[in-house]
């Protein structure tokens, strides 16, 4: 394709379109589309393809919560634990002079599910989690454990009718954010100081 142009107009054009292409992917204008169809999809105006994809979840204050059944059916799973490539990468940077911190990010399920009323707590992902932190340690792998500090969070904030997630969402809404990069920058700023000055707590806008 293109052969007829020289090299370097080709070059070009194949970055051009790559520009083309992400802006396609994540065009502000599709992403407020595919926002407003789905507000549509709600079995009144349009059928809810995606109901049968999501747990609705009644936290103990009483507000609801939308989970991803993937991530109850991934947390429920019984899986061995093993760092060794993990330990092999940190050798091969410590060779180089420099280090690494391997931090541990839960889903909102394993976050919230000691918090959720109509749901038995059903342990899988956080002991996992945990045990992975654990041998991380053991094998002297640099790691930040972010499964007790956010559930932390999360039952503090429940208190006040808050979360750290946005509720029909799988990711952290501002204040979840502005919280985790304070706990990351915290951390990194006494494991690795050259780095904590790259951290900002200032939320997205």
């Amino acid at each position: 394709m293109l052969t007829f142009l020289p090299a370097q107009a080709r070059q070009q054009f194949r970055r051009l379109r790559s520009v083309v292409e992400q802006h396609g992917l994540y065009s502000p204008y599709k992403i407020l589309f595919t926002r407003f169809y789905r507000y549509l999809q709600n079995d009144r105006i349009l059928p809810n393809q995606q109901a049968s994809n999501v747990f609705i979840a009644e936290l103990r204050d009483g507000e609801r919560m939308l989970i991803l059944r993937d991530e109850i059916q991934n947390a429920r799973k019984q899986r061995p634990v093993s760092v060794r490539g993990v330990s092999r990468i940190v050798e091969e940077i410590r060779k180089t002079g420099n280090d690494i911190v391997f931090i541990l990010v839960p889903d909102k399920y394993t976050i919230y599910l000691p918090l959720i009323a109509n749901m038995s707590a059903e342990l899988g992902e956080g002991e996992y989690m945990d045990r992975v932190a654990a041998k991380m340690q053991q094998a002297g792998v640099p790691v930040l454990n972010l499964l007790p500090i956010l559930r932390q969070e999360a039952e503090r904030r429940l208190d006040r009718r808050e979360t750290i997630y946005w509720k029909d969402d799988t990711h952290w809404n501002p204040e979840g954010i502005r919280f985790a990069v304070q706990v990351i920058s915290a951390h990194l700023a006494i494991r690795l100081p050259g780095a904590a000055s790259f951290v900002t707590a200032q939320p997205p806008h």
